[in-house]
């Protein structure tokens, strides 16, 4: 009964790199006024921890536990099987990933 499923957020990943490549320039174009850099440098950092936290979304289930985590695993649930009632399928739009 093992099942193990990683949904990768291309979106998130994407936009990310998007917003790091437009920041890069500006922080580029700001080389000569170090007080302007430390809040991009900060933004910068915030957006990676972001997009490795939130990249990707595994769901695993054993004997005992279903167990969610995003990304490399800070944020991560589990539950007891024996605890969920019931389970339902869900279609989902595009839009929200697959």
């Amino acid at each position: 009964m093992p099942y193990k499923h990683t949904q990768i957020g291309r979106m998130i990943i994407i936009s990310s790199f998007i917003v790091l490549a437009y920041l890069g320039a500006i922080l580029l174009r700001t080389r000569s006024d170090p007080e302007a850099r430390i809040p991009m440098i900060i933004l910068i950092v915030v957006i990676i921890f972001t997009l490795a936290s939130f990249s990707t979304l595994t769901v695993a289930i054993n004997e005992k536990y279903l167990k969610i985590k995003f990304g490399y695993g800070i944020f991560s649930k589990r539950f007891i099987l024996e605890d969920i009632d019931s389970v339902e399928k869900a279609k989902n739009k595009r839009i929200y990933g697959r």
